[in-house]
């Protein structure tokens, strides 16, 4: 799936810190969000990675984002 377009994510931006962290997540309010992964419109191989993590405004429009719809396991 990657390559199509950027992920928004459920989390509002943070800065990570330099330890490791599993599933750190993000603020309860913020006015910005976090975007993974590489899209069709990026050439720089470091932001094709899935691992790409990126900062948008709440108000930022793009071709290139989108999101996934899932449906929790415990439903």
């Amino acid at each position: 799936m990657a390559g199509n377009v950027s992920e928004v994510v459920a989390d509002l931006y943070h800065p990570l810190a330099h330890e490791l962290q599993v599933d750190p997540r993000g603020p309860s309010t913020g006015d910005s969000v976090v975007v993974r992964g590489g899209c069709w419109g990026h050439s720089v191989p470091q932001l094709l990675a899935i691992s790409c993590r990126e900062k948008r405004g709440l108000d930022f429009p793009s071709d290139r984002v989108g999101f996934r719809i899932a449906l929790s396991p415990n439903h």
